[in-house]
C-alpha cells in the first residue's frame, strides 16, 4: 500500500483508502475527500514486484550481460477527472 499514490496538479498527494480485491488481481482506490475536476497521476514504485520477481523495470529472466537501461523510482500515468 506504501508503494501506490494519487498526486493531484499541484503536487498535493490524494489521501485515500486502498483495498486489493479478486485475489490481489484489483485495485480500489478510494479517496477520503470528493474529486476536484483536473489532472491527476497514478504513481507506483516501479520496484514493486510479482512472486516471480519481475518488477516495473525488468523483468525477472532478464540476460544480465546486456546493458540494462536506467531503473525508475516510480511509474506514472497521468488521468484526467472531468471537463479541462
Amino acid at each position: 500500500m506504501e508503494t501506490i499514490e494519487i498526486v493531484g496538479e499541484k503536487g498535493e498527494i490524494v489521501h485515500e483508502d486502498i483495498k486489493l480485491l479478486m485475489k490481489e488481481n484489483a485495485l480500489e482506490f478510494l479517496p477520503k475527500k470528493p474529486w476536484h475536476a483536473g489532472k491527476y497521476r497514478f504513481k507506483i514504485a516501479a520496484y514493486l514486484e510479482d512472486l516471480a520477481g519481475n518488477n516495473l523495470n525488468r523483468p525477472f529472466d532478464r540476460d544480465i550481460k546486456l546493458q540494462q537501461k536506467n531503473e525508475n523510482d516510480f511509474v506514472e500515468r497521468e488521468f484526467v477527472i472531468g471537463k479541462q
